[in-house]
């Protein structure tokens, strides 16, 4: 299926359940918002699911969702995961900005410049929460496997493909305590 960018959150969605306050211009959130619906989400829910929403988004002037079981998808579980993963990826384009001659920060009077630590800070600030919300996603979608098909559903090699099962792995790490040649206890 050709990409139509069919945008899964909306701009009053993004400045309503996160701190991007009103003033600042879609236009620097809108290539994050696809960059993360297309690397997070679609890796996540696997091309078939993908296809057949952001399908049904742009078979609306509105953008709407018309079928109840995306649309609980979409609002209860991918919206919140996005947003948690456009928060992380948004803040280099939000503090940097790409010029003619260069790249620069912004700058006003009210407000200071973070440093790289600080920078560093704020992403990561946002990963653990999307992590969290995509394994969500994962979960609700293995429990509703008969409500959404299309999850492990593949027709060509090229598709991305869902995990139709979450993974557990446990790893044994050894006794603790072990004696080196010296007699003595190494922790």
């Amino acid at each position: 299926m050709a990409q139509t960018n069919a945008l899964f959150i909306s701009e009053y969605y993004i400045k309503n359940n996160s701190e991007i306050d009103d003033n600042v211009d879609v236009k620097l959130l809108l290539p994050t918002v696809v960059y993360c619906q297309r690397q997070y989400i679609k890796n996540t829910i696997g091309s078939p699911l993908y296809d057949a929403i952001e399908a049904e988004i742009s078979a609306t002037p509105q953008g709407t969702i018309a079928t109840a079981a995306y649309l609980t998808l979409v609002d209860t579980y991918i919206a919140p995961a996005l947003l948690a993963w456009v928060m992380k990826e948004a803040q280099v384009p939000l503090t940097y900005k790409f010029r003619n001659k260069s790249v620069g920060k912004n700058n006003s009077e009210f407000s200071q410049n973070i440093d790289f630590s600080e920078h560093k800070y704020v992403k990561d600030y946002y990963e653990p929460r999307a992590i969290l919300y995509t394994k969500d996603i994962e979960n609700f979608l293995c429990a509703n496997l008969s409500t959404y098909p299309l999850y492990a559903q593949y027709t060509t090699s090229d598709e991305v493909r869902a995990r139709p099962t979450t993974g557990k792995t446990a790893v044994w790490l050894g006794a603790g305590r072990y004696k080196h040649s010296g007699g003595r206890d190494n922790y």
